[in-house]
């Protein structure tokens, strides 16, 4: 998967484009490992930057990824969790700083951690109306033009828990291709599972012009339990009630 995710990068590069990429996978199969080894791999030359809501992990991942890097930084501890702070950002933040901005970010490089928790347009301008920042747009739909307003080539690479709640004011896959519909210059390239496993048709992304899947994109296996890969779709089936599939599997 990381390798796809690399090969998109030089591609789009290459070819000059905008490129968005939708990673799928069960909990604890790899999402966010792979969009660090796009963050600090063949990214960083470009500018990137692993953006998530939750303020929690963002301290946990600088703070950790610190520690390992200290031994390397010419400034130890403190050099390194400075370079921490542009490569792990609050997505609130980095939305905020750049929706009102007319010049592209740093970054050519965004991975979205659980993307299809990114606010509604609905939400969005109710939830801003009061505040510093006012948001008139979907989070998709702001993050598609900050990313956009690189000259040349840009790269989003959203992954996706799968099997998890929407919860209220959140758009989910389909906030993005509505998004995209509207900036058809995004070429988008999708695991599979993204069109059509769920049964939220929230949580499914809308087929799109040009729109193109690559089964390198989802992640199936959980690293937590790699000799036992069908625990995921036990638990499905268990919690579904269908004693039959369960017993099956």
């Amino acid at each position: 998967t990381t390798d796809a995710i690399l090969a998109t990068f030089h591609a789009a590069e290459a070819e000059r484009r905008h490129s968005i990429l939708f990673v799928t996978g069960i909990p604890g199969a790899g999402k966010t490992l792979c969009g660090l080894n796009a963050v600090f791999g063949t990214g960083r030359a470009a500018g990137a930057v692993f953006l998530t809501g939750n303020p929690s992990l963002v301290h946990v991942l600088r703070e950790a990824l610190a520690r390992d890097a200290a031994a390397t930084d010419p400034k130890g501890l403190r050099g390194a969790r400075q370079r921490m702070e542009s490569a792990i950002q609050a997505l609130p933040l980095f939305r905020d700083e750049n929706v009102s901005r007319t010049d592209p970010p740093h970054e050519r490089v965004v991975v979205i951690d659980e993307a299809q928790r990114a606010w509604s347009a609905a939400h969005a301008i109710t939830k801003s109306r009061d505040r510093r920042v006012r948001l008139t747009d979907s989070e998709p739909g702001h993050l598609l033009d900050i990313v956009g307003r690189h000259q040349g080539w840009a790269v989003i690479v959203c992954l996706i828990g799968n099997g998890q709640e929407i919860h209220t004011g959140e758009g989910g896959l389909a906030e993005w291709g509505t998004a995209l519909a509207a900036r058809p210059h995004w070429q988008a390239i999708a695991a599979p599972d993204a069109l059509n496993a769920a049964t939220d048709p929230r949580q499914r992304l809308p087929t799109l012009p040009g729109l193109r899947t690559d089964p390198s994109l989802h992640l199936a296996v959980p690293v937590r339990s790699l000799r036992n890969p069908h625990a995921a779709a036990w638990v499905d089936t268990v919690l579904a009630g269908d004693g039959a599939a369960a017993a099956a599997i």
